[in-house]
């Protein structure tokens, strides 16, 4: 059934078209993800199709059967109303039910309060919010953090019964554990959806269409986000092959130019018309690309270490008793809870907040660049050129060269042309990316990088990662993007876990795979506490029991998926023409290699301990 019918909209910010002439439907049951640069008008487009916005020409019909329901990136609230109270105020059809029936009790609304199920309205907010971690529903809405309060708004949309969801960076704010949720609550849910997010891993693994917005056109790809990197890989190996193509018989014909023919003859002056067109054609699809290349000073031999570390914030304690010895070159990734006492632990290694006890003794020669998640530093008043002078004039490269700022500034994609507007026209990417550029210019060899992958696009983080791969200093990194900490960091300090803090020897994926068998297994080996070397659980030398039998049927069910997954290459490779199987082997298929993995890293686990 189709439920939303989108016909030449175009939309235009100033003298920008952010999109033009857009038309696409949507059908019941499809899980889309809407991608793009920052500034592509991804946001713009999200609010068109959830009537908050309006396109400046075309068309939109919404099937007049189906409910919606819109998650903005900046949740809407009333500072002093409790989180219940909230709820119950809302637009939610079984709020307003509640509201009319406590205002003028009928048999009519009676009927409809019991048709609707109006009355496990509470219950349903408490159970999806204590799944998001939050219990106390007394609390006033600005008592809550940023996380919790993006939690409560995710909340209300899930709990709308809307046939249609449309989510505007749902996962900015929200700890890897909520992500982790999120994700599963998606995966299962038959309500259809449009989402927009840089979250690399719930695209894959929840949207089965991507929408990319590449001003002012729209292209649409048919599979989850690894099918869509296939496809974009294709098209630019294409692409590059048509600019090798031009730019060689461009050569050919700007050589002819050169010999000064004679343009007075129609042929000629076709010839010389051509060679335009395709100065233009190489000129219009040559796009600018990010690029991230500053000097790194050299550390010493201390870079930073922690000795018996505390801090309490009233009766509430954060840190307790943590010491920790920075090695140069680790990369780590902090994980916990929001509230756990990360930002917390940055603040206090950075000195921007000394600890109740403890001592943080910082090498000589160790300087920090801490990109901190509310680019506070920013005078939105100043010009972008200005702000980025403040800082240096000119900046050193990798290589030893300089480059002046406002060239500095093109390579991180901000045009001459508005170098000397006020910051506050850029977008909420373009402001992070512009504080980005001042952080990595002063050239740290210690660098924090504080939720990086709010509000910057997919083609920014991935440029960000390719940098970080080559940045030899110490890297900290907290982030609820789970793409992004596999790929930047070789182990992790967890918060809250116990009320301490612990060390883990993996990515996040693998302490996600941790915490879920830990819930079904409680032989499972607990991670180590970073504390002090008497409170560490002493070594894992031999399986137990349980695990021993684990290991005897693993491989009998490692060989039975194995067996399984040929027999599903064997159909991919026959050619055959059923739509359907096709369909139904693929998703196994992807089911099959995500078990393997699982199964082969437990049975690695296993084997090495008998």
């Amino acid at each position: 059934m189709n439920l939303l019918s989108v016909f030449q909209v175009s939309k235009n910010y100033g003298e920008r078209t952010l999109f033009e002439n857009v038309t696409f439907g949507v059908h019941e049951g499809q899980k889309i993800g809407l991608i793009g640069n920052n500034g592509s008008g991804k946001s713009t487009l999200l609010k068109i199709l959830a009537n908050v916005d309006s396109a400046d020409s075309g068309t939109i019909s919404q099937n007049n059967q189906i409910t919606t329901a819109y998650l903005p990136q900046h949740p809407i609230y009333e500072k002093e109303e409790t989180i219940i109270e909230h709820f119950l105020v809302s637009q939610n059809p079984k709020a307003k039910l509640i509201r009319d029936y406590e205002t003028e009790p009928s048999d009519h609304l009676l009927e409809q309060m019991n048709l609707h199920n109006a009355w496990s309205f509470e219950s349903d907010v408490k159970s999806i919010l204590s799944a998001l971690g939050i219990t106390d529903l007394s609390m006033k809405m600005r008592e809550l953090s940023g996380g919790n309060l993006k939690k409560v708004a995710l909340a209300e949309a899930l709990l709308f019964d809307a046939d249609l969801l449309f989510l505007d960076e749902p996962t900015n704010h929200l700890d890897i554990s909520s992500i982790n949720w999120l994700q599963t609550y998606l995966q299962k849910s038959v309500k259809t959806l449009i989402m927009v997010t840089h979250d690399r891993y719930l695209l894959d693994n929840v949207c089965s269409l991507i929408f990319e917005l590449d001003e002012p056109n729209l292209y649409r790809y048919e599979g989850n986000y690894e099918y869509y990197l296939d496809k974009k890989s294709e098209i630019n190996e294409a692409f590059e092959s048509e600019q090798t193509r031009i730019k060689s018989i461009l050569r050919k014909e700007l050589d002819w130019l050169k010999r000064g023919p004679c343009a007075r003859g129609t042929k000629a002056k076709g010839r010389i018309q051509n060679i335009y067109k395709l100065i233009d054609l190489q000129q219009k699809d040559t796009k600018d690309k990010l690029l991230l290349d500053v000097k790194e000073e050299r550390a010493g031999k201390k870079i930073l270490e922690l000795k018996n570390v505390s801090k309490s914030f009233g009766d509430k304690k954060v840190i307790h008793s943590v010491s920790y010895n920075f090695q140069r070159g680790e990369r780590i990734g902090l994980v916990g809870d929001n509230g756990s006492g990360k930002t917390t632990f940055l603040n206090i290694i950075t000195g921007l907040l000394e600890p109740d006890n403890g001592l943080v003794d910082v090498g000589i020669n160790t300087k920090f660049g801490y990109f901190d998640q509310h680019i506070q530093k920013l005078n939105e008043s100043q010009n972008i050129i200005d702000y980025i002078k403040d800082i240096a004039e000119f900046i050193e490269l990798s290589d030893g060269s300089k480059l002046s700022a406002s060239k500095m500034l093109e390579r991180f994609l901000f045009p001459r042309n508005i170098h000397y507007s006020p910051i506050y026209k850029l977008s909420g990417g373009e402001k992070r990316r512009l504080y980005l550029l001042s952080v990595l210019m002063k050239s740290p060899n210690f660098l924090i990088l504080d939720e990086p992958t709010n509000d910057l696009d997919i083609n920014t983080l991935s440029v960000l990662e390719e940098f970080l791969e080559s940045f030899k200093g110490v890297l900290v990194v907290v982030s609820h993007d789970r793409y992004f900490m596999d790929r930047t960091v070789d182990h992790l300090l967890v918060f809250g876990l116990r009320d301490e803090v612990f060390r883990f020897e993996g990515r996040v994926s693998d302490y996600l795979d941790f915490k879920q068998q830990e819930e079904k297994n409680s032989f499972v080996e607990q991670p180590k506490p970073i504390q002090k070397e008497r409170d560490k659980p002493k070594e894992k030398t031999k399986l137990s029991f349980k695990e021993a039998e684990e290991l005897k049927n693993i491989e009998s069910l490692i060989e039975k998926l194995e067996n399984e997954k040929e027999e599903i290459e064997k159909f991919f490779e026959s050619g055959s023409s059923d739509q359907n199987l096709w369909k139904k082997n693929s998703a196994r298929y992807d089911e099959l290699k995500k078990t393997l993995d699982e199964k082969y890293s437990r049975w690695e686990y296993l084997l090495s301990f008998s």
